[in-house]
């Protein structure tokens, strides 16, 4: 079962990105977090990266920009995801919907600060690439600076995200628990 969820969540997650959407609001980071609190240990790694590695290859699939999939900003894309699952997986399981929500604010700050950094850092995914902010601090600030309004729609994403999988999930289980007890309740009185 938890592998049928997990192909669910990677085609979820992979599909949701080529929707039409503001940059960065697509909820990857609450995918991570949902996999690591949910699902075994051994799935929460590949859910997210694998529907961040299939959209990915999906999108530059017969472009230019095939050779950016393993590039080091790429690569550190993905450990940024796996990241924010491994620390849900580890972390406890019972968490309040504040908790939740906190979880997600986490993940898009994260992703945030890591990602424009690698913007900053690895301009085009590539070491060496001229980029558009120069390698100083007022470059770094200028680039976070100007990934603002990126972050703004990560974060409600991310916060809407945890919000609609943990619901979906609370809703699965109450359903499954009244289900259990009518089919108890029916073979009791036959």
């Amino acid at each position: 079962m938890s592998s049928a969820i997990a192909v669910l969540l990677i085609s979820l997650g992979a599909f949701v990105r080529f929707l039409p959407h503001p940059h960065n609001a697509v909820a990857i980071g609450a995918l991570a977090i949902y996999a690591g609190a949910r699902l075994p240990k051994s799935w929460a790694l590949v859910v997210p990266i694998a529907a961040l590695f299939i959209s990915d290859a999906a999108k530059v699939y017969g472009t230019a920009y095939a050779d950016t999939l393993f590039a080091p900003a790429s690569l550190l894309r993905y450990a940024i995801v796996g990241g924010i699952a491994l620390a849900s997986a580890y972390g406890p399981r019972k968490v309040s919907v504040m908790g939740r929500g906190l979880q997600g604010a986490g993940a898009a700050l994260i992703f945030f600060l890591a990602s424009n950094f690698l913007v900053w850092a690895f301009p085009y995914g590539l070491p060496g690439e001229p980029g558009v902010y120069p390698h100083t601090v007022a470059g770094l600030f200028e680039c976070y600076t100007m990934g603002l309004p990126f972050f703004r729609n990560s974060l409600v994403a991310e916060v809407m995200g945890v919000g609609v999988l943990f619901l979906v999930d609370e809703l699965a289980h109450a359903l499954a628990v009244r289900k259990t007890r009518f089919s108890d309740n029916n073979s009791l009185a036959s």
